[in-house]
């Protein structure tokens, strides 16, 4: 009798784990501000540096609560290429020829997020890397063709999902450090979009 009941118990709590969804993908929207500064009391930025595209991800669930995945996205320069712009004193850059990619970005990720409910707010570190100005270069006066560039990257996110079902709505904001032919950047990224749940 006791073996029969922690057989059921067994595959009751199998039963129980199989109803959760354990994979998530989702799609979305991606505004990212390139160069953010902290300055005093406020955030500063270099104008021109606000770049628009899409990404995507894929969780696999651990626990009800960890996930582990991937993400990847790109972003597009909102700009027109075909001008010359100063830098500071003495020093011009000329776009003609720059990339419209602003960035392309990838990178493994650790999320902790509410097991369940229709409001179930998350937060994620990851690392990887991405290659700014993907296949073009940049004149700068005094620096001659500054190319594209890769690097490590790392940070931090969170954001929300909201819906119970297999289908929610996300929003969420990361930033990502990565590096430049300026040094180190300070970037970050705001994005909303659908999640599957599987």
């Amino acid at each position: 009798m006791k073996k029969l009941i922690i057989a059921l118990f067994a595959l009751t709590s199998f039963a129980i784990g199989q109803d959760r969804p354990k994979n998530e993908i989702y799609v979305g929207f991606e505004a990212a501000r390139d160069q953010v500064e902290f300055r005093g009391q406020n955030f500063e930025y270099k104008p021109g540096n606000d770049s628009f595209g899409f990404r995507g991800e894929y969780v696999r669930k651990v626990t009800p609560v960890i996930g582990i995945g991937m993400k990847a996205g790109v972003t597009f320069h909102n700009e027109d290429t075909d001008e010359i712009v100063s830098c500071g004193t003495g020093c011009t850059i000329d776009r003609n020829g720059i990339s419209k990619v602003a960035n392309a970005h990838a990178s493994y990720f650790v999320r902790f997020q509410a097991p369940k409910g229709g409001v179930r707010p998350f937060v994620d570190v990851h690392a990887g890397a991405s290659r700014e100005n993907f296949g073009g270069m940049v004149f700068v006066s005094g620096k001659g063709i500054v190319g594209s560039k890769n690097s490590f990257t790392y940070g931090a996110g969170g954001g929300v999902d909201f819906g119970k079902g297999k289908v929610a709505f996300r929003v969420g904001v990361d930033y990502l450090n990565t590096a430049g032919n300026e040094g180190r950047r300070h970037n970050l990224q705001l994005h909303l979009g659908p999640v599957f749940r599987f």
